[in-house]
């Protein structure tokens, strides 16, 4: 065990800064990096002494007087469709890598039956859909009845999933 783990901080440690970047990805936010406008705005008033407003709208200062103001805005441009999907791709990427990270954690703890149901969940659903989905079209295709179509196009783990959903739902 102890190899295994000093393996892996040998490998963390030399796949450089490329890895932060993915690890990081679903931690920040998706804008632009470079603004479409920024706008920036100064106003300094300077006296001396008091400041007196008259009647009329005029300023009279005694003595010294700063006033220093300064606003800044900045408008993002619109991302593009290469860069969206971009970042979308690397927020993925992102969470698989932290759910690879946890399930290693969570296997090397002694939990590795959650991590073997939760990557069931995920991959495991998917294969039964697959299979469901092509039964279902090659049945529209060829005009043909659908049980007998899906009854070809899965396999024996996947009807045996249909049937216990079929009961659990109280479907015919």
């Amino acid at each position: 065990m102890i190899k295994i783990l000093s393996l892996a901080m040998m490998v963390f440690l030399f796949s450089g800064c490329s890895l932060l970047k993915v690890a990081s990805a679903p931690f920040t936010p998706t804008k632009s990096t470079t603004p479409q406008q920024i706008t920036k705005n100064s106003k300094q008033m300077r006296c001396r002494g008091e400041i007196k407003i008259l009647d009329n709208g005029s300023v009279y200062c005694s003595d010294g007087f700063y006033l220093l103001e300064s606003q800044s805005d900045q408008r993002d441009r619109k991302l593009s469709l290469r860069e969206k999907i971009g970042q979308w791709i690397m927020g993925v990427s992102g969470y698989l890598f932290w759910l690879i990270v946890i399930s290693i954690a969570l296997t090397a703890c002694g939990l590795g039956w959650v991590v073997s149901l939760v990557w069931n969940s995920i991959f495991g659903l998917g294969r039964v859909l697959r299979q469901i989905i092509s039964g279902v079209q090659k049945a529209k295709n060829n005009g043909g009845d659908f049980v007998t179509a899906l009854n070809a196009s899965t396999d024996e783990d996947v009807k045996k999933w249909i049937a216990q959903f079929k009961l659990n739902n109280n479907i015919k």
